[in-house]
């Protein structure tokens, strides 16, 4: 049986609550509220925060007769932290953030073996509010899950 798109959605938000700034992690997205699946345009708290939301799902036929291949689309935001008021140390928060994410991401390609494969597509720059004049490090990553589904099923 296939996964389902919210077995697999809660799977990766599982992967980036295991960012707890510890190890190779720059960044803490491990305490509450952290993580969440909502479309926002800036930070919903203080400090380290990322946000999931699922775009698309195109089929496509699959390599192995009597399956399609599915490809779920996520949108994933993270806002970094920095100690330094400069553009230079937004920067490398958002350089950190996007690895933080990319990093959990891709730690295990399967998502616990509800998909044969993920794959990402990031960038990292420094976004600002246009009201408060507030500037964050901001990275932007696309993830492809790609996963196989039963015809007729």
């Amino acid at each position: 049986m296939a996964a389902s798109t919210i077995a697999v959605w809660d799977a990766l938000l599982a992967a980036l609550a295991g960012v707890d700034g510890s190890g190779s992690y720059t960044h803490d997205l491990s305490g509450a509220g952290r993580v969440a699946r909502v479309r926002v345009a800036q930070p919903l708290i203080s400090g380290a925060f990322v946000t999931c939301v699922f775009d698309d799902a195109p089929s496509r036929h699959d390599i192995v007769l009597g399956t399609y291949r599915r490809d779920l689309q996520f949108t994933i935001v993270g806002w970094g932290v920095t100690g330094a008021d400069t553009d230079e140390a937004r920067q490398e928060a958002a350089c950190n953030i996007m690895d933080d994410i990319l990093r959990a991401v891709e730690a295990d390609r399967s998502l616990g073996g509800l998909v044969y494969d993920v794959l990402c597509h990031g960038r990292s720059f420094i976004g600002s509010d246009a009201e408060s004049g507030a500037q964050y490090p901001v990275a932007v990553i696309k993830v492809e899950i790609h996963l196989r589904v039963g015809t007729g099923g």
